[in-house]
């Protein structure tokens, strides 16, 4: 690598672990990230409970116009549309209003669903007593009908069976009511007909939401399936499949994220120091050319697992390509990053590699760049490569350290 190296347009960020004081900026930024994703999504799905409470209250206006159907053909007094309209319309907008406050969030089931369906079936079931007959108490009985189909989409299927069992009730509740307090109203023949009716297609409301119920659960396991399968690839894309380290694409990825937050830190005056360096290991091809390219890649395993084992852990330390390395040391100074990089380069020259009985010989160079604030990162880059090519120089297995430069006010 000579000291003509320059690296290409570095155009994405990511997250990398940083000590005490990094870690606290990296957490906070991943809090605001993630407090940001959940507002969004938050909404979104409170629009959604909005826009599905609606839907199923249509039913439920539906049902009003019959009950004013009921009232115009003299069937019902106008007191009771009154009373029953006003209590419809009062539960609807406290919904409503729920879910756009976001009190709904903190029932179990913050769709509300379960009570928008009991509730305005309890007042129908008072309009159902009012009627005379079986033959107008149908209509209205099996509107109720459709509004819980609504409940099949959201609810469990214990749910939906609990909620069925309810609704049943009630039109039980209405016919011994009326056989209690108005016999002359009641025909058992036509009210045990339409009672097994009803009964019947709330069963089969309930069996539809076990379906509905499984697709749900089926499309649940395929969308975790997919996501994980995503962050695979997101792995893949990002990972070096021969070492298991930082690819090419997450150095510069990195490299981004250090410009962006040393723009930041300057910006704020609290810039640290960054040490940026580059490891180059020495006579690779010499020991491809020798003991076989097998030998090498398993060589360059060994290096990342040394490396990482010196390491802190806000330390970057990713494969550039080839036989070179890149590495960033946030918040530290220039003694103590040639410390830790001669840490590095001992542990490199300590592995024990073998083969066919023959030891293979390990060592590498490391050019490293202390980044002055204000500087440009690739340029920083440039002087730990002109580092390197110094160490390359003086004869290899060894640390150099560019020379710091003076804070400046260029753009980073």
């Amino acid at each position: 690598m000579g000291s003509s190296w320059a690296p290409p347009p570095l155009t994405q960020s990511i997250d990398w672990a940083a000590d005490t004081h990094v870690q606290a900026h990296v957490r906070t930024r991943t809090r605001t990230r993630t407090r940001v994703s959940t507002n969004n999504q938050q909404v979104s799905e409170q629009g959604m409970r909005m826009r599905r409470m609606l839907l199923g209250h249509t039913v439920y206006a539906a049902t009003l116009g019959l009950v004013c159907c009921l009232t115009w053909i003299g069937e019902l007094s106008p007191q009771s549309l009154a009373i029953y309209s006003t209590l419809l319309i009062a539960t609807t907008l406290s919904f409503m209003l729920m879910i756009r406050l976001g009190w709904n969030l903190r029932f179990k089931d913050p769709s509300l669903t379960t009570w928008a369906i009991l509730l305005p079936s309890l007042y129908a079931t008072w309009v159902l007593f009012q009627l005379d007959d079986a033959v107008h108490r149908a209509p209205l009985l099996f509107m109720g009908v459709v509004g819980l189909l609504f409940g099949a989409f959201v609810n469990r299927p214990k749910t939906m069976a609990w909620i069925a069992v309810a609704l049943v009730l009630y039109y039980a509740a209405v016919i011994g009511a009326l056989q209690l307090f108005a016999p002359q109203r009641i025909t058992w023949s036509e009210e045990l007909l339409l009672f097994v009716a009803y009964a019947a297609t709330q069963a089969q409301i309930v069996l539809v939401s076990l379906y509905i119920a499984g697709l749900r659960s089926r499309l649940v396991r395929k969308n975790k399936a997919l996501k994980e399968a995503s962050q695979r690839l997101e792995e893949l894309a990002t990972r070096d499949a021969l070492t298991g380290l930082p690819n090419r694409r997450a150095c510069f990825e990195q490299l981004d994220h250090e410009r962006s937050r040393t723009k930041a830190m300057v910006t704020g005056g609290a810039c640290k120091s960054l040490c940026i360096a580059l490891l180059d290991v020495d006579h690779f091809k010499r020991i491809n050319d020798c003991f076989g390219h097998g030998v090498g890649d398993d060589a360059l395993i060994q290096i990342g697992r040394a490396v990482r084992a010196v390491l802190r852990k806000q330390d970057f330390f990713g494969r550039y390509g080839g036989e070179e390395f890149v590495l960033t040391l946030p918040m530290t100074p220039s003694d103590t990053a040639l410390d830790l990089l001669e840490s590095v380069r001992h542990a490199i020259a300590m592995i024990d590699l073998e083969h066919n009985g023959q030891i293979v010989d390990l060592s590498a160079s490391l050019g490293a760049a202390i980044h002055a604030p204000g500087e440009a990162i690739e340029k920083t880059l440039t002087r730990a490569d002109a580092a390197l090519y110094e160490a390359k120089n003086l004869g290899r297995n060894r640390v150099c350290l560019a020379p710091e430069l003076r804070p400046h006010a260029q753009a980073v």
